[in-house]
């Protein structure tokens, strides 16, 4: 994409996720805000679909999801984690990068997940109850999901400069790629693996402690 900022608009640094290169510090956290509650605003609400979706259609996913997750069950927690580490860092690095796609990818990835969890929810939770569903998705998913909100909120700011450049409209594609990139590196990151460790190492002995509770 050709980049359509003049040179006295050079983009500056960013010290935080997500702010709006070549803007003031208040303009660029607003955006990320705005967009950070839009994905957690969509994931909730495709979560609530995913609560009231047809039995069958739950009890279909929940297999399908025992056959992939069932031969983890045989490795060394070690090689989980690294596992489950580098599936979410890719899947996240993937949702800020493919932003550019005019946000779109961003958009199926966190509501396709937020559905999945819903589906998750349902048919977990009539069968062991609440409060295993809270130790099982509480401990790690408090730091994980406003990650995936962030991937995505981060996604959906390159994909509107993406959309500014698809209408030759002044457009910053390249730095805030650049400032999605260090965000990813800063925040998003070094968050994944606090919360893969989290559910490898913790959650599961907060599962056994509600379960002989």
């Amino acid at each position: 994409m050709t980049d359509t900022t003049t040179p006295g608009d050079a983009a500056v640094g960013t010290d935080g996720p997500g702010r709006d290169p070549g803007a003031g510090s208040r303009p660029g956290v607003n955006a990320m805000v705005r967009s950070f509650f839009l994905a957690a605003a969509l994931f909730i609400g495709a979560a609530i679909v995913g609560l009231w979706a047809p039995p069958g259609a739950a009890a279909d996913m929940m297999e399908q999801l025992v056959d992939v997750l069932g031969p983890l069950s045989t490795i060394h927690p070690l090689w989980i984690l690294i596992i489950i580490l580098l599936n979410n860092s890719i899947k996240a690095l993937a949702v800020v990068l493919l932003g550019v796609l005019v946000g779109l990818p961003p958009f199926f990835f966190v509501v396709f997940n937020g559905w999945a969890i819903g589906m998750v929810i349902a048919v977990t939770g009539s069968e062991t109850g609440s409060a295993f569903i809270v130790a099982a998705l509480a401990p790690h998913g408090i730091i994980e999901l406003p990650l995936i909100w962030l991937s995505s909120a981060v996604g959906f700011l390159i994909g509107r400069e993406s959309l500014r450049w698809l209408f030759r409209r002044p457009s910053r594609v390249k730095e805030q790629v650049l400032s999605g990139l260090k965000t990813y590196l800063n925040w998003i990151l070094p968050g994944l693996i606090l919360a893969s460790i989290i559910e490898v190492l913790v959650t599961p002995l907060i599962i056994r402690a509600v379960e002989g509770s």
